[in-house]
């Protein structure tokens, strides 16, 4: 029977494999992981924090008006001023909650962009193998989802929490002026409430990352089913495929309904205290007023008071847990920015501009160079030592699996080897070297990425300066694409899906062969690239490529011994790498 891979259980495993470990989930080295992404916001940050405490004041103020006017009323005087005083504060209240609420909210999408912004660098200027380590799903779950989620550290009330600490100690300073009985009387049942939602905090951070962890697999499995569609629907795996993404929207929808259910008790628990609060100041307040202790307008002031510690307590607990789910997704945004990366430049300086006409081509070789993948004991390739025919064409001659698209990424700098070394004109291939040798290197994979877009974009993608109509055109004559770009209704102009699924392999093969023709290398990488070709087309791409005798190196792998004929060099591996045969055709 078919088994579709994927989480060890199968779909229906209740949760997921990993045991988070205690350091992982402390929130004080995921808070100061948080403040770099902050800081440059805190301006907009303070601001905030005035106008939070502008508006504490405002409504500190009111209950205290509210008693002038009840004062006035019980003397028989005029309540106009304070009346009017009074609608004045309502009124400030308003304008500086909208104010705040608008400068925060642009704060967190500024943050938000802040965070994607530094993922997509840092994921763009990976080295190769670090990629590797992570499926694309979720690494784009992380730039979604998990910097998404750091927009609620800024617009779920977290910096209210300055002016809520604020209005929450000026209303206990003065109910304690009122009436220090009264307040003592109520702040027991208050602290047990308090207490007991904190205690919820660190498990709301746990179960809010393991959401976001299995949303990221989800993320990845369906990247994957939908990149292999084909795949899935010629293997019959469609209904194994369907059960294996609902199991992993079931296992996210687990996460979230527990870090939900944990969220969800710590407004409860706040508003049971609050409610034994306002029996305590009922009960004890009325005793009081009777007795002749407490004046009614005091009374009354002390139970706006009281209300008034309502919304600070809760928003106070709604920020924490809004801490708490981003230190979940700072977690995994971290993890993303601690894996090393390239010297990134900035702009324009990144990009590898064409040679000049008269750049002479590479020299390439390998010397004693031993590679092996981190899943593998073995390695793919074990003391390799072979030079490339400069100027000319050397074929790569083996068996799948002998380490011939390594061999070809090892000369491009892509990987590194584990010992020997990479000498391009003579010198080892540095990672300070690197950056300066891609500018005359092209490299045409297997698998022959065709991106959304047009097909004179596809042609031209990585080509500085752009290359001229002239040489699009000459490139699509040598390459045999004519037919093809004949065959659309907007030529070269037409649009080509995600993929380039409406495209055959062999054409992918031949626009992403032109692409790398027109950046005019001194060295040029294919392999395989016959793979996917007839005959005919076969012919046309090695004449193309003797064209480029005396002005580019030229290495191609192939398992075909008809495509390695026509090489001015040919170099045979076996498994392991190990060279059997370097011989001139």
């Amino acid at each position: 029977m078919n088994q579709s891979p994927g989480r060890e259980g199968g779909p229906d495993a209740d949760g997921p494999a990993w045991a988070d470990s205690a350091q992982d989930l402390e929130s004080g080295p995921r808070l100061r992981q948080l403040w770099p992404f902050l800081r440059p916001l805190r301006a907009r940050i303070v601001l905030g924090i005035v106008l939070a405490l502008a508006g504490a004041v405002a409504s500190l103020a009111q209950p205290i008006v509210m008693a002038q006017v009840i004062n006035a009323t019980l003397l028989e005087e005029s309540v106009a001023r304070p009346f009017a005083l009074l609608a004045l504060l309502l009124l400030l209240d308003v304008v500086l909650s909208g104010l705040q609420a608008w400068v925060l909210l642009r704060a967190g999408e500024d943050l938000v962009l802040t965070v994607r912004t530094l993922l997509i660098e840092r994921i763009i200027f990976w080295r190769l193998p670090t990629l590797r380590r992570h499926r694309s799903g979720d690494l784009i779950s992380r730039v979604s989802n998990d910097a998404g989620t750091l927009r609620g550290i800024l617009s779920d009330g977290t910096v209210d929490v300055v002016g809520s600490v604020f209005m929450l100690g000026g209303a206990i300073w003065i109910m304690i002026v009122i009436d220090p009985v009264l307040f003592g009387c109520t702040v027991a049942a208050l602290v047990l409430a308090g207490a007991s939602a904190v205690a919820l905090l660190p498990q709301i951070s746990r179960e809010t990352e393991r959401s976001n962890k299995e949303l990221g697999v989800l993320s990845a499995d369906l990247d994957r089913a939908v990149t292999g569609f084909i795949t899935v629907i010629t293997s019959g795996m469609r209904s194994l495929e369907r059960e294996r993404l609902a199991g992993d929207a079931r296992a996210s929808w687990r996460a979230g309904r527990r870090a939900a259910a944990w969220d969800a008790l710590t407004t409860p628990i706040l508003l049971l205290g609050m409610n034994l609060g306002f029996l305590v100041v009922f009960g004890v307040g009325g005793v009081r007023v009777a007795e002749g202790r407490l004046g009614v307008a005091e009374f009354i002031s002390f139970i706006l008071y009281f209300g008034i510690l309502t919304p600070p307590i809760i928003m106070g607990m709604t920020a924490l847990t809004t801490v708490q789910r981003c230190l979940g997704a700072v977690g995994r945004i971290s993890e993303v920015l601690d894996e090393p990366v390239e010297d990134p430049v900035d702009g324009l300086l990144d990009r590898h501009y064409v040679p000049d006409e008269g750049s002479p081509p590479f020299s390439a070789a390998l010397s004693d160079v031993t590679f092996r993948y981190s899943m593998r004991e073995a390695p793919v390739l074990d003391s390799l030592s072979l030079e490339l025919e400069t100027g000319g064409l050397t074929a790569l001659l083996g068996e799948s699996g002998s380490g011939k698209t390594t061999t070809l990424y090892l000369l491009a700098g892509l990987e590194r080897p584990d010992s020997g070394e990479v000498l391009i004109d003579g010198e080892a291939l540095t990672e300070e070297r690197a950056g300066d040798v891609l500018d005359g290197v092209a490299v045409v994979q297997q698998e022959t990425p065709v991106f959304w877009g047009t097909v004179r974009d596809n042609l031209c993608y990585g080509v500085f300066p752009e290359p001229s109509v002239e040489e699009v055109d000459e490139v699509v004559e040598r390459l045999g694409l004519r037919p093809l770009v004949d065959s659309l209704p907007g030529g070269l102009d037409s649009h080509i899906e995600d993929h380039g699924v409406s495209l055959s392999g062999g054409e992918r093969q031949r626009i992403a062969i032109a692409r790398a023709l027109l950046r005019r290398p001194r060295l040029l990488l294919l392999d395989e690239p016959t793979a996917q070709l007839d005959g005919h087309n076969e012919r046309r791409l090695l004449e193309a490529l003797r064209t480029l005798r005396g002005r580019t190196t030229v290495m191609l792998s192939t398992h075909r011994s008809s495509t390695a004929a026509g090489a001015d060099k040919v170099v045979q591996v076996s498994p392991a790498g190990t060279p059997v045969c370097q011989s001139a055709e």
